[in-house]
C-alpha cells in the first residue's frame, strides 16, 4: 500500500454548493503553494493556490451557480464551510484539454491544510535526477473526491 504523507491529505477541502440551505458536496481540491525557500513558510499570510477540475466549476457556472463553499478543517478539530467564493475567481487552464482550474487563495493559519510545494512536483528533469524508472506495476496515490 502507497504512504500517504500526512502534510499531503492536509492539502484537500471540499467543494460544496448551496441546496436550500443543507450544503451538497460538488467535488474537492487541493492547494499547492509556490515557495521558494523554508523562511517563506513562516510567513503568516502564505499565498497559495486552490486547483481542481475544470468540469467541476464549469458544470457549476452551467447551473447557474455564482458562489460556492469550500470546507476547511480547523486546528481545532472542527470543520466549517466558508461562504462566497464567486465561481468567476476561478482561472481554466488554456489548453481546454487540460481539465483544470485554479483560484488563488492564501491559507489562513487557523486552519489545519498545508500546501504541497511545487518544488516536490515530480517532472521529468526530477526523475531524471534522481534517475528514478517509472514503470507498470509502480504505486501512485492521489486524494480527493471520486
Amino acid at each position: 500500500m502507497a504512504y500517504v504523507p500526512a502534510d499531503f491529505r492536509k492539502t484537500v477541502v471540499f467543494l460544496g454548493r448551496d441546496n436550500q440551505g443543507e450544503t451538497y458536496v460538488c467535488g474537492s481540491a487541493f492547494w499547492i503553494i509556490n515557495v521558494q525557500s523554508p523562511d517563506e513558510l513562516a510567513k503568516q499570510y502564505r499565498p497559495a493556490y486552490l486547483v481542481t477540475a475544470a468540469h467541476v466549476i464549469e458544470e457549476l457556472r452551467e447551473q447557474g451557480v455564482k458562489s460556492f463553499r469550500i470546507r476547511v478543517n480547523l486546528k481545532t478539530g472542527e470543520a466549517v464551510w466558508l461562504d462566497a467564493m464567486s465561481t468567476d475567481r476561478w482561472k481554466e487552464h488554456p489548453d481546454r484539454t487540460v481539465d483544470l482550474s485554479i483560484l488563488k487563495l492564501g491559507i489562513s493559519e487557523e486552519w489545519d491544510h498545508a500546501g504541497w510545494p511545487t518544488t516536490a512536483f515530480v517532472t521529468l528533469d526530477s526523475i531524471q535526477e534522481d534517475h528514478a524508472d517509472i514503470e507498470l506495476g509502480d504505486e501512485v496515490f492521489s486524494v480527493g473526491l471520486f
